[in-house]
This record gives structure tokens, sequence and C-alpha cells, in this order.
């Protein structure tokens, strides 16, 4: 009972994915072995990733607006069903294999171009190559299970015509059945369940899925009831394995049900060619040999084993140094694999920080947030000077990255930046992050942060949602009478009384020197005075 709490807690939702993804891979493995596109589905899968890499680089997160993500990946997939269905002919001079393998190559290689256009993006490339079915929610389960649902029913419905196709798609055409419109339709749900699936389960798993069942099926039987039995028990007993190896070995979970598919199809070779031979004792000799032959090429090679490991934080640090973009991701990428001699490459990151190069300085920024580096605070205000940065996304990042390092001495950077920034949400962020890493004796300096919120909060020409959070801001860290509800009252108010305020740090917030609040009726009177020109005292 204990190990299947264990199995239920750690694998129950990502074996629940497996299963739902195999029941219809399986089926659709069939399709692909008998139409002779075995790679379609690698294809497939990875336009749909470039798909995804794309929406990264249009300024999506990939984990938390899946919607456009989805989208943009689903539109990629649309066109790469349509390519494949209009290149596909009757007298193929080229084996249409071969024009999908150019397809597999090409996306795979805007893949990596593109990863190489933000930070992290050799990391979300890896994702979507390798899946993360580790980490499978309930609302992800959820959603891939309706997909499969329906896009497995629509194929059910329309299952004689498809397979009469993928068998004999020249009998097919000679009855009249138009097989470029068929096979869009064929390739578009099958780019919708692949785009689904390699979100989850990644592309080399979604291919292994696909393919690796529906072959070890098709040795084994004939009719496709005993394929699709046969191949959904496969496709089950190495999901569970998998996944329990990969737990127990602390492995990649994807990785592991590939390389797992892949030694069950070779012991089902062997098996097969064993039965063939009726296991006579020359056939088994023959695969003792061949067993004994692959050992010997392993040991072999422990034979040519360098003495001593090449020293990759020392190449790091030269490739940290070259001032080429490249070689500082990588640089960055194998700075990670090494936190306990980050004293080591730490000054090597901070001056990343003001690279040229944007991604290489968004990489750096990213590094030093995960390990919360003091020394970063420095080069991170600087970020923030007049003219320094012109990029919205890296002040976005600066920003995240101050708040994470909570240190009150970029509070004065925060505010002065805030001050000129014309993005009136990245103003709000940073007088709110001041706020957030206020400490005393920075009075003046939040009033200014005070300043920035009502000019945001008043702005007609701001954003509605930049207006309403830097209202919320200014109720959240200042002491404003209650009963200023509306913009007006707000600004009278802080005209009014904002050099009476002084930094509460136990309220965390502004506050009148008695600790109350004033009375907005004046605060709006002396607002009025001001606006005529009429002199006023607070």
């Amino acid at each position: 009972m204990g190990y299947l709490d264990s199995l239920i807690d750690i694998n129950g939702l990502p074996l629940l994915a497996c299963l739902a993804v195999s029941g219809i891979l399986v089926y659709l493995g069939m399709h692909v072995v008998e139409r002779k596109v075995i790679f379609v589905d690698l294809a497939l899968a990875q336009i749909a990733a470039l798909g995804v890499m794309w929406a990264i680089l249009m300024g999506y997160d990939h984990e938390t607006e899946t919607l456009p993500v989805t989208l943009y990946s689903l539109g990629f997939t649309a066109v790469g069903a349509l390519i494949f269905s209009i290149t596909r002919t009757r007298n193929e001079r080229v084996p249409h294999e071969a024009l999908i393998g150019i397809i597999y190559v090409t996306a795979t290689a805007g893949g990596l171009v593109l990863a190489d256009r933000f930070a992290l993006g050799t990391e979300a490339l890896k994702e979507l190559i390798a899946g993360r079915v580790a980490l499978v929610t309930p609302a992800i389960l959820i959603k891939l299970v309706i997909t499969c649902a329906l896009v497995g029913a629509v194929f059910a419905g329309l299952h004689r015509r498809l397979i009469r196709i993928s068998r004999d798609p020249a009998a097919a055409e000679a009855a009249g059945i138009s097989i470029r419109v068929w096979d869009f339709v064929f390739y578009l749900l099958f780019g919708i369940l692949i785009t689904q699936s390699v979100a989850v389960l990644g592309v080399l798993p979604v291919f292994a899925y696909l393919v690796i069942p529906a072959v070890a099926a098709a040795f084994l039987f004939e009719s496709v009831k005993a394929r699709l039995l046969f191949g959904w028990g496969f496709a089950g007993v190495i999901s569970l394995g998998g996944l329990e190896t990969a737990r127990a070995a602390q492995l990649d979970p994807g990785p592991t049900i590939v390389c797992l598919f892949a030694a069950a199809l070779v012991l089902l070779g062997v098996f097969l060619f064993l039965r063939a031979r009726r296991f006579a004792g020359r056939a088994i000799a023959q695969v003792i040999g061949m067993a004994a032959l692959f050992a010997a090429f392993l040991g072999g090679t422990l034979v040519f084993k360098k003495p001593q490991r090449t020293d990759e934080l020392a190449a790091a640090d030269e490739f940290a140094r070259s001032g080429d973009p490249t070689r500082m991701r990588q640089a960055l990428d194998s700075f990670r694999r090494f936190p306990g001699e980050r004293a080591r490459w730490v000054p090597l990151v901070v001056p990343m920080v003001d690279s040229p190069d944007p991604v290489v300085r968004d990489a750096a920024i990213g590094l030093l947030l995960e390990i919360r580096a003091p020394e970063a605070v420095t080069p991170l205000v600087a970020r923030l000077g007049a003219g320094v940065e012109p990029d919205a996304n890296t002040r976005e990042s600066v920003i995240r990255a101050l708040r994470t390092l909570g240190d009150p001495a970029a509070v004065p950077a925060l505010i002065a930046a805030a001050g000129r920034d014309e993005e009136p949400d990245l103003a709000v962020a940073m007088a709110v992050a001041a706020f957030e890493l206020a400490g005393p004796g920075l009075d003046a300096e939040l009033r200014g942060a005070g300043d920035v919120l009502v000019k945001v909060s008043t702005d007609a020409d701001a954003p509605r949602a930049a207006r309403r959070d830097a209202a919320d801001a200014l109720h959240a860290h200042v002491a404003i009478d209650p009963a200023a509800t509306d913009d007006a009252a707000r600004a009278a108010w802080w005209q009014a009384h904002r050099d009476e305020l002084a930094w509460s740090a136990e309220a965390h917030r502004l506050v009148p020197p008695t600790g109350g609040v004033f009375d907005v009726g004046a605060a709006i009177d002396a607002g009025a005075a001001i606006d005529a020109g009429a002199p006023t005292t607070p």
C-alpha cells in the first residue's frame, strides 16, 4: 500500500497524461506506418515547438500565457499540415519522407536560431524537446484529456476513409476521394494533437509513443484491433516503467521513457529473431555473440577514457571573457552547474549586465537573480540611469531582480528612473519596488515615489490598467484618508500633505506625523486653491 500511495502521489498525474496521449498516438502510429511517413510526427512536433519559440520571441511567457502560445504553435502546425498535404504526389520522383525530413531539419534549425535570441532560450527549447511530464498539474491533464478525446472521436468517425487512404491511396483516389483534401484534414487533426502533446510530453517522447508501439505491433499482428490492443498495453507498461525508473534514478522522465521504448523494441526484435529460427542453438549463439561484441565495444571505449576530465568551469571562464555573445551565453549556462563555485564566476557575470547584446544582458540578470547575488545591485542600479537602458523588457527584468535582492540602496535609483520612464506601467512598477525595498531615512525619496503614482493615476493618456495599479499602490503604501476614493481627491490630498508624511517601518508605508489620516475635504479645498494659484498651507 505504501508503494501504491507513493506511485499515485509522485507519478499519478504524469502516468495519466502518458496514457491519455498514447491512447490516440498508438492509433495514429498505424496510419503513419502504413503511409510510410515515419518522421511526419517528428516534423510536426518540431514545427509546433518552433511556434512556441516564436511566441516566446513575441513576448509571451510559455508557462503562464498558455493560450496565445498555443495559438502560435497551432498556427505553425497548420501551415506544416498544409505543406505535407500538397507535397504528396502520385508518382514521387523524390520520396515524401525526404521532404518531411527537410522540413524537420529546417524547423529544428529555426528553433535553435530563435533560442539564441532570448535569455534561457536553450532551456526552453530543451524542455520542448525532452518534455516536462513530471510537472503535469490537474488543469494540464484535463486539457490534454479533452483534446485527445475530441481528436480521437473525430478520427473514429473518419476511420474507414482515412485508413483506406493510408493503405491504398491509388484505389482511394480512383474511387473519387480527394487525397490532398483528406491528407490536410488528417495532418491538421494530427497537428492539433501534437501541439498539445508536445507542450507536456516533449518532441522526442511524442515521437516514441507514435512510432514504436505501432512498429512493435506491426511485427506481431495483422488486424487493426490486435495492433491497437497490443500498442496500448505496450505503451502503458513502458510509461509506468519509465516514470518509476526516472523517479528512482533521479532522471528526466521524457528521455527515460524514450530509451525504455527503444530497449523494449530491441528485446522484441531479438525474440522475433529467435522465434523465426525456432530458438535454435546457432541462433542463440548469434545473439549471445552480438551482445558480447557490443559489451566489448563499450568496454573498449573505457580504455581511452581521458585521465583528467576537461575543466568545464575553466572553459566557461574563457567564454565569459571572450566578448562573443554566443560564447558568453554558453558560459552563463555552464556557471549554473557550479553553484559551489559562485565566488569564482559571479565577478565574471556582473559585467555582463552591461553587455551590448540584450540576450546576454537578460541572461546575466536572470542568473544573478537566481542566486540572489548582492554584488549585482550596483550594476543593476546603473542600468536604470538616464538613457542607459532603452529596452523595456530589460528594465522590467532589472526591477524584478532588484525587488528580489531586497537592498534598500536601490531605492533612490528606482525612484529617479520612475520619474523619467515614459512607460506608465514600468514607472508604477519602479515606484512600488521602491516602497517594498524602503528603509529608514528615505522619507524624501519615497515621497518622490508617491509623486510618480499620483502622476500616473491622474494621467488621462496613461493606460487604464496602469492608472488603476497606480491608485491601488498609492493606497497600499500611503496612509491616505479612506474617503479619498477618486483620482482628484487623492491628488489634492497628496498635494496638500505630501511633505508632512514620514516613512513608518512598522506600518511599512508613509504616514502622517500622528500616524492618523487627514480630512479629505480640506485636502480637496487645498488642491483647488493650488490649481487657482492661491497660496496654501498644508
